[in-house]
């Protein structure tokens, strides 16, 4: 497994991302960056293409991150951040749990017209495989 360090605008967005967020969950995930730190990682494909975590990136730049550290998998193992100056059961590590369920709760709003795309375009791949509709969960239908 390698390690490297890049910066944050090297990773490439995901230009058929089925999540547009929200301004509420952005402006949360802002906020828990600004004011907590990062504390969770993103997904990336082999080419630096960021597969989850594109609202993660933008809230990390806007609150003045710089720097992704990639740790290289094929996905056999599970990676943990672990954040060395802060206990769960401190303020900041019961605040930073919230925020981030909070903020993934706030920041999903499914994107119709990107979800009818990979549906159509990507070869086997079907959002109801995965037993929701994620279409019927927006209220598209």
């Amino acid at each position: 497994m390698s390690e490297k360090t890049i910066n944050i605008e090297e990773l490439v967005q995901d230009d058929h991302n089925l999540n547009k967020g929200t301004k509420e969950g952005q402006k949360l995930m802002e906020k828990s960056f600004k004011e907590l730190g990062a504390g969770r990682s993103i997904l990336v494909d082999k080419d630096g293409r960021i597969i989850a975590g594109n609202k993660s990136q933008k809230a990390a730049m806007a609150a003045g991150i710089k720097k992704v550290r990639v740790i290289e998998t094929t996905g056999d193992e599970l990676i943990a951040v672990k954040r060395t100056d802060l206990s769960l059961d401190s303020k900041e590590g019961r605040e930073m749990a919230y925020a981030d369920n909070l903020a993934t709760q706030v920041n999903l709003a499914w994107d119709e017209i990107e979800l009818e795309h990979v549906n159509t375009e990507v070869e086997n791949f079907d959002t109801s495989d995965w037993g929701f509709d994620a279409k019927q969960l927006a209220g598209f239908e």
